[in-house]
């Protein structure tokens, strides 16, 4: 796989439970609602353009969950139709399963779990801030 085959979606961590058991779900969140987006999931092709969001945009529009209350997924895009919206954005129209799930990441890149949700099942306060 190349680099290009991986994304790397930010969530709060609270969102991992669910995600772990359903996957990544395209819907338009509430950040794409006034924009009158179609359903979509947004990731980032490059750890530096996450964490330059994180620095900007992104870390405003999550001003509201605590400190290290956000995971960053890798996810693997091979196979997915992935459109560039932008330099720094890539949207995937459809459901991503939670076995495409990589490697869950803390906001500051330590490396939480690896290997795919076949990853083990952590108890659901295990990525509680």
């Amino acid at each position: 796989m190349t680099p290009e085959s991986f994304g790397y979606h930010v969530t709060p961590a609270t969102n991992w439970p669910s995600i772990a058991e359903k996957g990544l779900i395209a819907h338009v969140g509430e950040r794409s609602e006034c924009l009158q987006e179609s359903p979509a999931i947004f990731l980032f092709p490059t750890r530096g353009d996450c964490d330059t969001a994180l620095g900007q945009w992104l870390g405003d529009e999550f001003e509201d969950i605590p400190e290290n209350g956000l995971l960053i997924l890798k996810v693997d895009l091979e196979g997915l139709p992935v459109r560039a919206s932008a330099e720094f954005e890539r949207e995937v129209h459809v459901n991503i399963p939670a076995e495409r799930i990589v490697a869950v990441y803390q906001e500051d890149w330590t490396l939480r779990e690896c290997g795919g949700v076949g990853m083990p099942q952590e108890p659901q306060d295990a990525f509680s801030p």
